[in-house]
């Protein structure tokens, strides 16, 4: 069954097929009809359309980067779905592979009616169907499905989660056919019941910040609290509800969701940098988002910003950096030192949140994405310096039970992240002052503190400046005396006490 070859579909046309390899793998040929098109999008950014054979190693990662990161999960699917060998791609070509991440739609060679020219359905669920789902995820990580129900979505990560299709009404239903999941719902697991908050929290603070973040709601379902994800890659138009393409980074470089974190082989930040200015429409603008969410996760200590939780949105309009999804924050939670956690992506000589405020951290950051080093300064600054009153109201806005100890704990941690960091600003910024003072010496120019008016005059009694004729004097301290109106004839910049005209 899984030699047969698999059908890709975009936006219910035949975009590619793959062609299985006897390995558990397979080639893909994109549809020349496809590829002719001039609002087709790649499925991949590593694989290209300009060329029309890929193979099976270049296929592996995207296939693999559409499938759970929890074995436990692929396993349960595996026997579910009757797939042996189990291979992603003879995963996929199950009903597994009719709602993944992004706009591509799985089906085996012969079953395309399945998705051409049909519609769709929706089970309706109850609040105690839901409810019940919602327990039984919380109790155990590998439980995404009820094992009765046949699989109908993929999704990467690890923690448990399901994707359901949200009605007018607001009740929930299990979509089927071509008609897509709208939202995403994560449960706390029975181990961490604050997951989930923390989760939405960090969502909310984010948008609060004006960064770019999934929308998300907290709520509670049989005693459990959800985060409950609007999925960025669903977009409602006039026709219904429609799936817009997108990859995670993994994918887009190539590389086997396996090398997710830096310190195992994955991108770091000079490599997410270099990915977003050749592939994005708007690289300038991608890149800053980057960078500010980058800064974002600094300040709340996000330990799993990894390449598979940043993505790119491929539409015809062009390549863009997908919305914050999947933050997550050791503050509300943390049982050691803050600066002995490791970051996914290093600012510098190591992971540590220790070394990430090092003097020349934030300069390192700069260079990496070869962004304005001021402009990086200033953006950190202001962060750090209203993340507190954001995380204050994002807290507020919950209900009283959600107000919980956990997240009180996380606001006391970003009152000291948020000086931590304006520190580390503050340090950036006199390695910039002491650089300009240097240079300044090297060219024979000292250094010049500003006078009132804005000019710049040397310290001490022997400052000077030039006369309206051109000729250099002393340059005045210029201070009146409230008793005598008279003013001092000091230097500029002098600090021993003011000497006043007799």
């Amino acid at each position: 069954m899984q030699q047969e070859p698999v059908t890709v579909f975009m936006h219910g046309e035949v975009a590619a097929r793959i062609a299985p390899d006897g390995k558990g793998g397979g080639s893909l040929r994109y549809d020349g009809t496809y590829r002719s098109n001039r609002d087709a999008v790649p499925l991949s950014l590593s694989l290209p359309m300009n060329v029309q054979d890929h193979s099976p190693e270049a296929t592996a990662s995207w296939i693999g980067g559409l499938l759970p990161d929890n074995p436990r999960v692929l396993e349960r699917w595996y026997a579910n779905e009757g797939v042996s060998p189990p291979t992603p791609l003879g995963l996929l070509r199950t009903r597994v592979g009719r709602d993944c991440a992004g706009a591509a739609r799985f089906v085996p060679e012969g079953d395309e009616s399945e998705v051409l020219g049909r519609g769709g359905s929706l089970k309706g669920l109850s609040d105690s169907d839901v409810a019940k789902e919602m327990r039984s995820m919380a109790a155990d990580l590998s439980y995404w499905l009820p094992d009765a129900e046949e699989a109908y979505f993929s999704l990467g990560g690890y923690q448990a989660k399901t994707a359901l299709h949200l009605l007018d009404d607001g009740t929930w239903a299990r979509p089927s056919g071509n008609t897509p999941t709208t939202h995403i719902l994560k449960p706390s697991p029975t181990t961490q019941p604050e997951m989930a908050a923390v989760e939405h929290v960090c969502l909310d603070i984010a948008r609060r910040l004006g960064l770019d973040a999934a929308d998300s709601t907290l709520e509670t379902y049989g005693g459990v609290k959800v985060c409950v994800i609007s999925r960025y890659d669903r977009r409602r138009g006039g026709d219904g509800w429609e799936r817009v393409h997108q990859e995670d980074a993994c994918q887009a470089m190539g590389l086997h969701p396996h090398l997710k974190y830096e310190a195992q082989g994955g991108p770091g930040i000079a490599q997410m940098g270099d990915l977003i200015r050749r592939s994005s429409a708007r690289p300038r603008e991608d890149i800053k988002s980057f960078r500010d969410t980058l800064l974002y996760y600094w300040l709340i200590v996000n330990r799993d910003a990894h390449a598979r939780n940043y993505s790119f949105l491929i539409e015809p309009s062009g390549v863009r950096l997908a919305p914050i999804y999947d933050p997550g924050s050791v503050l509300p939670g943390a049982r050691k030192r803050i600066g002995s956690y490791e970051l996914a992506m290093r600012f510098g000589r190591d992971f540590t949140v220790y070394r990430s405020h090092a003097k020349d951290s934030l300069s390192t950051l700069s260079a990496y994405l070869r962004a304005e080093h001021g402009d990086t300064l200033s953006r950190a600054e202001e962060l750090a310096a209203t993340i507190v009153d954001c995380a204050e109201k994002s807290i507020a806005a919950l209900p009283a039970a959600h107000q919980t100890p956990p997240l009180e704990k996380m606001l006391l941690g970003l009152n000291k992240r948020s000086g931590e960091c304006q520190k580390t600003v503050r340090a950036a910024r006199s390695i910039i002052s002491a650089a300009n003072r240097n240079r300044r010496n090297k060219t024979g120019q000292a250094e010049h503190p500003p006078t009132a008016s804005g000019s710049q005059v040397a310290p001490g009694d022997d400052a000077q400046s030039p006369t309206q004729s051109g000729r250099l004097e002393k340059a005045q301290c210029g201070h009146k005396s409230t008793r005598t109106g008279k003013r001092c004839i000091m230097g500029a910049g002098h600090t021993s006490p003011h000497r006043y005209k007799r």
